[in-house]
């Protein structure tokens, strides 16, 4: 009987050092993307805080060669890590830049340009050749991969359909 209750308290030590081990632990310097999405997981009740945090809607002309000068910001304020895979950002005309193999780090910022370029963490490209961000005024719109939206930014006059007064 003892060595049975004995046999029952290992197994519960073993179980508790198990549970605790991997939320106490570290990756190494030779993890992946791929693991890193691990850190994203927001069960652990640790939200990201993703932000549009600033925009550049008016390039200058011509247009054609300036499209990177055209771009959204967005920022990790949280203190988790955001596998933002399936995540869009789009205009008040729904043209939709959508997100791929993208982590974006705690307290991190990156900007998405309009135009043409190489991937990196701080600058994704969206590969258009015509502009997108309407200069007089234009709504950014981040939503996650299930389609809630995260953050929203409108800058300037947006154009809108005036209804007539109806006559009583």
């Amino acid at each position: 009987m003892k060595d049975s209750l004995m046999f029952k308290l290992t197994i519960l030590a073993l179980l508790a050092v198990i549970s605790i081990v991997p939320s106490c632990g570290k990756a190494d310097s030779n993890s992946t993307s791929a693991n890193n999405t691990l850190a994203s997981d927001t069960s652990s009740g640790v939200t990201p805080a993703i932000a549009i945090t600033s925009v550049n809607f008016k390039e200058p002309a011509p247009v054609r060669d300036h499209l990177n000068d055209e771009w959204v910001e967005i920022t990790n304020k949280g203190t988790a890590t955001q596998d933002m895979n399936g995540w869009t950002l789009s205009d008040a005309s729904n043209h939709t830049y959508i997100f791929q193999d993208f982590i974006l780090t705690p307290k991190a910022s990156a900007k998405i340009h309009t135009g043409e370029g190489d991937n990196g963490a701080t600058d994704l490209y969206w590969g258009r050749t015509s502009s997108v961000w309407n200069n007089g005024g234009d709504t950014a719109t981040l939503k996650d991969g299930s389609g809630t939206e995260i953050a929203r930014h409108k800058e300037g006059k947006l154009k809108t359909k005036a209804k007539k007064a109806s006559k009583a």
